[in-house]
């Protein structure tokens, strides 16, 4: 009987450990993914008006704040804005819906880009980019990772949700909050930047952690997010780029 119950439980261990194994692996697909992730470049025209990235707006959310980001962007007067990711609370595929939702943001900018996750609330699930131009408005989806960049400007930013990283929201903020502390690096940030080659001039923009967060020396800004969550109160934040002198220049704000 004793030895019955030992092998039962040997088999359970055993199940566990390749569950667990098979999660980890799922949720940080970086681990053992080896092939190139899909960038989409885009070059703009330079500008004087800035360029604003914004994240985890999660529209539809009675926790959202987002309102008070419409009034800000008609007050900063961006030229270009790019939401990376989690722009409504619902999981839900691209679809026509996400069209009309875009285009309604462009009474606050000329273009308005648009990187939506790979598993989460907005969910892309293969590479994508789609471009609309209406009345000299553009609207565009790029999936996983948009890569932009202004024409006389050396550096170039690079834009993606950041759950490749991890793709659980949950454990993404507790592992950027740790690993911030503990070795004041940005965990999503680093892996990007790994992951992507990016080199040492250009910006890496993300959200998904909703940890609002910026690194001048790794070049990595995390826009926070527009909603709270049990265990997070709302971070409000969003980058502000800038091409000045022939370099992007990124800056997080916080409204107060």
């Amino acid at each position: 009987m004793l030895q019955l119950l030992y092998a039962l439980l040997t088999l359970a261990s055993a199940l566990y450990t390749l569950l667990l194994l098979a999660y980890i692996l799922h949720n940080f697909p970086w681990l053992l993914d080896r092939e190139k992730l899909v960038v989409h470049q885009v070059t703009l025209k330079k500008s004087d008006q800035p360029m604003v990235i914004v994240s985890d707006l999660h529209f539809g959310s009675s926790r959202s704040v987002y309102r008070y980001l419409l009034a800000i962007l008609r007050a900063v007067k961006p030229r270009t804005l790019v939401i990376a990711g989690d722009l409504v609370d619902e999981r839900m595929l691209m679809s026509e819906r996400t069209l009309r939702l875009l285009k309604t943001l462009t009474i606050c900018a000329k273009n308005v880009f648009y990187t939506p996750s790979s598993s989460n609330h907005d969910h892309a699930p293969k590479p994508t980019f789609i471009s609309l131009e209406e009345n000299g408005k553009r609207v565009a989806i790029a999936s996983p990772i948009l890569k932009l960049c202004v024409e006389g400007c050396s550096n170039c930013l690079y834009i993606t949700h950041g759950d490749y990283a991890s793709r659980n929201g949950v454990i993404a903020h507790f592992l950027e909050e740790f690993v911030q502390r503990l070795f004041l690096k940005p965990f999503i940030g680093v892996v990007l930047r790994k992951k992507l080659g990016i080199s040492d001039g250009s910006w890496v923009v993300y959200g998904h952690s909703h940890k609002a967060w910026s690194s001048h020396a790794w070049r990595a800004v995390n826009t926070g997010c527009w909603v709270s969550r049990i265990y997070e109160s709302t971070q409000m934040a969003l980058a502000v780029a800038t091409c000045r002198n022939g370099v992007i220049s990124v800056k997080l704000l916080k409204p107060s």
